[in-house]
């Protein structure tokens, strides 16, 4: 009996000697609460994250005042225990850093719940980075919305990302059929050109800029237009096109006719 209570006892110290290396070696915050929301185990990375301590063990998640902006966290740990669905969720910390926290069940081998486990993805590259996108996006729109001249702004990949009122009172068109489009795609074609494709891929390359490249169409209903090209790169990180467009059909007539 006591050579089995032995070896129960070895067994239970070898797991926990291999849980305490795994948590150990794991860089990922995790925090393991147990069903009355006490903290039972976190690993270094979690104790760095949420201002954790060794004596914060046994005592509820909700008295801790942690290094995350989740006011609600034992409210959303509860409800994970409660109806076990997960829950990630993107936070930030105290510094402005930004998380991707999921919650999720926490069950034994007998498939009981025993809990909940709190993971922390560090995302704050990856979410400053779409950040920077978003600002660099808006601020391409602020300046095409303001100019009177047709304007469209294009991806380092060459898609629509936005146009103005101008540009697409002149083309007759709507925002839905060229967001997001090809560039080469649109308006059956008009801008697939191997000259244009050579500028504009150089603008992209070499951070190169055109002037007064010329383009002909037939606008419905209007007959054939003539058109000056002007594009350069307006946000560096992002490497947005910008694709001025001036109309200089009435301009080249009255040359003609002098």
């Amino acid at each position: 009996m006591n050579d089995e209570l032995q070896n129960r006892n070895d067994e239970i110290t070898q797991s926990n000697n291999d849980l305490v290396n795994v948590l150990s070696g794991v860089d990922i915050p995790i925090l393991l609460i147990g069903n009355k929301l006490q903290i039972r185990r976190f690993n270094a990375s979690a104790g760095k994250a949420l201002n954790l301590i060794a004596t914060d063990i046994g005592r509820p998640i909700s008295d801790i005042r942690t290094n995350i902006n989740v006011p609600d966290l034992d409210k959303m740990i509860l409800e994970v225990i409660d109806s076990l669905a997960i829950k990630i969720q993107e936070i930030q910390d105290t510094q402005g850093r930004w998380y991707s926290m999921t919650i999720r069940p926490y069950k034994t081998v007998d498939n009981r719940i025993d809990g909940a486990l709190v993971t922390l993805e560090d995302i704050n590259d990856l979410k400053q980075g779409m950040l920077r996108i978003k600002e660099a996006r808006d601020y391409a729109e602020a300046i095409v919305e303001t100019v009177w001249e047709p304007l469209i702004v294009l991806s380092k990949d060459l898609h629509v990302v936005a146009a103005n009122r101008a540009f697409y009172k002149n083309f007759a068109i709507t925002p839905k059929v060229i967001k997001d489009k090809y560039i080469y795609d649109i308006q059956d074609g008009l801008w697939n050109m191997p000259k244009l494709r050579q500028l504009l891929e150089e603008i992209i390359r070499e951070n190169s800029e055109f002037s007064d490249f010329e383009v002909g169409y037939e606008a419905p209903g209007a007959g054939r237009r003539i058109m000056l090209l002007n594009a350069r790169r307006v946000a560096r990180e992002e490497r947005l096109i910008l694709l001025a467009v001036e109309d200089i059909t009435a301009w080249r007539k009255r040359r003609s006719i002098n």
